[in-house]
């Protein structure tokens, strides 16, 4: 008889059959939600032609002054077709932080250049990409201006 095959009394200690193995198993990943607001910055790579036309026919569709934060995404531009910014809000579940940052700076930068693309848009060198965690924005309480109301 092997000592694997030896009876165990309740009292002997288990041996686990790997001893690399962890003793109790991992505790299950919990995930969470956050929710960015993300702003994508590019410029347009020199439109000419029809895109020109049809850029600057659309422009006051937008103007920096309706500008937004969206789940679609908001695309503003000036007449001068010179920058671009795209701005999302978007919900992100990812088991931690990090994680989550990463996520949204991807899926920010992706749903943007398929907006772009939809477009027929091209840009020149790489977009700019700032995330903020909405959960991570702290606000001040308002202080008391210290006036006493007269009774």
């Amino acid at each position: 008889m092997t000592t694997d095959q030896r009876p165990r009394d309740a009292a002997s200690p288990r041996i686990p059959a790997d001893p690399l193995a962890p003793a109790t198993p991992a505790a299950p990943a919990t995930s969470q939600t956050r929710t960015y607001r993300t702003e994508v910055v590019g410029q347009f790579d020199r439109p000419s032609g029809e895109l020109r036309q049809r850029l600057l026919a659309a422009q006051g569709e937008h103007d920096v002054f309706s500008s937004a934060f969206t789940e679609d995404g908001c695309w503003t531009y000036g007449p001068t077709l010179t920058r671009f910014t795209v701005r999302h809000l978007l919900t992100v579940v990812s088991p931690s932080t990090v994680e989550a940052n990463d996520d949204a700076r991807t899926e920010a930068l992706l749903r943007t250049m398929t907006i772009l693309q939809d477009a027929g848009v091209s840009w020149r060198g790489d977009l700019s990409v700032s995330v903020t965690c909405l959960q991570d924005v702290r606000t001040r309480a308002s202080k008391r201006t210290g006036r006493r109301s007269s009774s």
